[in-house]
């Protein structure tokens, strides 16, 4: 196996952040972080704290695709042995950085090297960034989850709450899916209006998660997209899952309404020249599927995918009758068109496009299910 050293840049104006220096950290904090912080609210944006002025010297991790500073090299290591899940906007852990990041609105978490042995999962309006100088590892029974969901709902770490484009429904048509890498599906056709269409796709130029579903015509929500999670180390060695699914649209409520659309896979970034990827590697950023549309009574919403059925398509709410069922999340490619009403009915909406999974590796070698594929 490639063994490469991540090198920190120490210059004498520019970046750095707090990293708790000499802290070894065997279990998750005891405080803030051990259990479940507070639940995000699913309406606040927050763009972070701005950098801060440099120290005298710091030390710079990344790439050209995203970099972070601190104020010196972290010297802590973590392992995480239990279920852990961080606020991105309020958690302690989320270190200071300092002018000369390039990665905007996001939450860092910096160490010598991490080992994951369990769920790992981040919500809230910023994205989130673990570094480590030595190795990232995830072992079987590690995963990280940065993925939204509509029952309950939960925004994943910096899934966008809007983004432009497409078309909204009208009358009772079902919404759009929400577009990252692939398109979003349309919404079906109402009794009373036209489903929305999805906006285009979007190129990743910088960290940011997916984008959400559009509601259907008087009716169900669109699901967020799934958030975004940026790993930079020496080398990542993943053999457990990382997953950034959409969430599923909301069924159209009572009274023959349109079923919000799925919102978009969100973004996994692996920023480092030695990845290793094995047979038991998960990596997800699927659709979400469209709520179904209503007629009579609320419609079901759609569904998410999940790594326990990698590669499996969410699928959209059916209330049966008339109304238009939900289009399918997109695994490889573009989400399903929500179903169209066939009396007085709302249509479907449509499912959610697939969003990224990219390494800044050059010569990896491909391993375990990843949906969509690398791009």
């Amino acid at each position: 196996m490639r063994s490469r050293a991540l090198v920190a840049l120490t210059l004498f104006a520019g970046c750095g952040f707090e990293a708790n220096p000499g802290k070894s950290i065997d279990a998750p904090p005891g405080t803030g972080d051990s259990g479940v912080d507070a639940a995000p609210d699913p309406d606040a944006a927050s763009d972070g704290p701005p950098p801060a002025d440099a120290p005298s010297s710091i030390a710079c991790y990344g790439s050209s695709f995203g970099r972070v500073c601190l104020s010196s090299a972290p010297t802590n290591t973590i392992t995480l042995g239990t279920a852990t899940t961080i606020d991105t906007d309020t958690s302690s852990m989320c270190a200071l950085t300092f002018a000369g990041t390039t990665i905007a609105n996001a939450c860092v978490v910096p160490a010598m090297s991490w080992t994951i042995n369990a769920r790992y999962t981040a919500r809230g309006s910023r994205a989130l960034v673990l570094v480590a100088v030595n190795a990232i590892t995830i072992s079987t029974n590690g995963a990280i989850d940065v993925s939204s969901s509509s029952s309950p709902t939960v925004r994943g770490a910096g899934a966008q709450l809007l983004c432009a484009g497409g078309t909204p429904a009208s009358g009772n048509g079902g919404g759009a899916g929400g577009s990252n890498n692939s398109v979003g599906g349309s919404g079906g056709n109402g009794s009373t209006g036209n489903g929305g269409s999805p906006s285009s796709t979007s190129g990743l130029s910088s960290l940011r998660g997916g984008c959400p579903g559009s509601p259907g015509g008087n009716g169900g929500a669109g699901g967020f997209g799934g958030g975004a999670v940026d790993l930079i180390a020496g080398s990542i060695i993943v053999n457990g899952a990382i997953i950034a699914n959409g969430a599923g649209g909301t069924g159209g409520p009572a009274g023959d309404r349109g079923g919000g659309g799925g919102g978009s896979g969100g973004v996994i970034v692996l920023d480092t020249q030695n990845l290793v990827l094995s047979a038991s590697t998960i990596l997800l950023a699927q659709g979400g599927g469209g709520g179904g549309g209503s007629t009579g009574g609320a419609a079901p919403d759609g569904s998410e995918g999940s790594s326990l059925n990698p590669g499996v398509a969410a699928v959209g709410g059916s209330s049966g009758g008339n109304a238009g069922t939900g289009g399918e999340g997109g695994t490889t490619g573009s989400g399903s068109n929500g179903g169209g009403a066939n009396g007085n009915a709302g249509g479907g909406g449509g499912g959610g496009g697939v969003g990224y999974l990219r390494t800044l590796d050059p010569s990896f070698s491909p391993g375990g299910m990843t949906y969509p594929n690398f791009n």
